[in-house]
């Protein structure tokens, strides 16, 4: 009977044993032996398990983490902690933490969190971690996923605003964009870049032809002159890139600061310089052909008040595609009523990228300006010249060809001419009676 109690004695240690050890997520997490069951942990609507590795999550997202868990027993000051390591091979952590708790017994919760991925994420297996915390007692949950990449993806890693993010209103602001290329495969159909600054009404745009995977490019400089009567304030810049032909985009927003400026004509009882001043430009866009003379962009000063007045025409952001110069000078006297015309010569290098190019053309007198134009030059490939010298050579080649057909039947007259003769003075001789 003994034996027979001690037997019992041993099973029932080995079934509660057994019953502990079933509930594997079960965990003691402080002194007071309180646990948690975790019920269920999900990346990216993904149900998480710890014998399988999840597939496909790509790199430059939000990933969102949701974990439901069941307190057995009361927990107090309970935070839980979503990590992901191995970024950039420095074991460095992309993480997300809830704010501490109180759990009641038999309660269900469930926390959310969101995990943003650097898009510098290598492809390869990551360990997500799910920790839970308490003052005395931590527990994790290790799941793995697997980083993958998507075929074509871009990302806007920067934008820059010359000089700066703050201008006046009635001058420009220079717009670079960089553009990175996550994806899997080269993107050689049009990148578009754009930059749109609606409260201010103005844009420009500018177009990569290609971009090769895991590279970065810099945009051309996008040109946008601020209207001179903008009201002060700071506004949305948003960037745009668009590519696979503007199927797939990707965005970015970034704000400029624009301060009023002294030389709005609508201000209330202002007189400015350029109320005395008319200035006129011809075509602001025109074609310019490498290797050749270039465009003129004239522009025409009138000074319509009493006094003498000394205008100064600057050109800008051309250095990089083109050489200007301005005729007869950059310095205009003007007595009053009179008129000049300054011309601006535009001449485009033999490294200048074919497309349009922007330039700007500034008219100051002392410390003001006047007026700032907005030019465009259509740079086009020097086909013209290559054209003309292919005509040369065509002809080079068919004068060559018609002298030397001139000279073999030349040759061949010659020839005939000595032939006839020589037959002609045998004949003679056969023809001559010897006495």
């Amino acid at each position: 009977m003994k034996a027979i109690k001690n037997v019992l004695s041993v099973l029932m240690l080995l079934l509660v044993s057994l019953m502990v050890v079933t509930d594997a997520s079960a965990l003691v997490i402080n002194d007071q032996d309180l646990s948690v069951v975790v019920n269920e942990v999900r990346f990216n609507d993904n149900e998480l398990t710890e014998d399988a590795v999840i597939d496909s999550f790509d790199r430059n997202q939000k990933a969102d983490v949701v974990v439901r868990f069941t307190a057995t027993q009361d927990i107090s000051d309970l935070e839980l902690e979503v990590s992901l390591r191995g970024y950039d091979q420095k074991d460095k952590i992309v993480d997300s933490s809830s704010s501490t708790m109180n759990v009641k017994a038999n309660t269900k919760k469930t926390q959310s969190f969101a995990l943003n991925l650097p898009y510098k994420l290598d492809k390869g297996e990551y360990a997500l971690f799910v920790n839970f915390y308490t003052k005395h007692r931590s527990f994790t949950k290790k799941y793995i996923l697997n980083m993958d990449a998507e075929p074509h993806a871009m990302v806007i890693s920067d934008v820059l605003f010359s000089p700066s993010n703050t201008v006046q209103a009635g001058r420009s602001i220079l717009t670079t964009v960089r553009v990175r290329n996550i994806g899997e495969k080269d993107d050689d159909k049009g990148l578009k870049v754009t930059v749109d600054v609606p409260g201010l009404g103005i844009s420009a745009s500018d177009y990569v032809e290609e971009l090769n995977d895991d590279e970065s490019t810099l945009s051309e400089e996008l040109w946008l002159l601020v209207p001179k009567c903008a009201k002060a304030g700071t506004y949305d810049a948003y960037v745009t890139v668009t590519f696979r032909d503007g199927d797939e985009k990707v965005t970015a927003s970034r704000q400029v600061t624009v301060l009023e400026s002294n030389d709005c004509p609508l201000a209330a009882g202002k007189q400015t310089a350029e109320e005395k001043t008319v200035l006129t430009v011809g075509s602001t866009a025109q074609d310019v052909v490498k290797g050749t003379a270039g465009a003129i962009y004239p522009v025409t000063l009138t000074n319509a008040g009493k006094e003498s007045k000394t205008y100064v025409v600057n050109v800008d952001g051309y250095s990089s595609w083109a050489k200007v110069s301005v005729s007869p000078s950059n310095v205009v006297v003007l007595n009053g009523g009179e008129s000049k015309t300054a011309y601006v010569y535009v001449t485009p290098l033999e490294t200048a990228n074919a497309g349009q190019q922007m330039f700007s053309v500034t008219v100051t007198s002392g410390s003001e300006t006047l007026k700032q134009f907005a030019m465009t030059a259509n740079v086009m490939p020097g086909q013209q010249k290559t054209d003309n010298w292919a005509s040369v050579k065509r002809g080079l080649e068919v004068g060559l060809i018609v002298l030397v057909v001139l000279l073999v039947i030349l040759g061949l007259i010659i020839a005939f001419n000595k032939l006839r003769g020589n037959e002609e003075e045998k004949d003679e001789e056969e023809g001559q009676t010897y006495y």
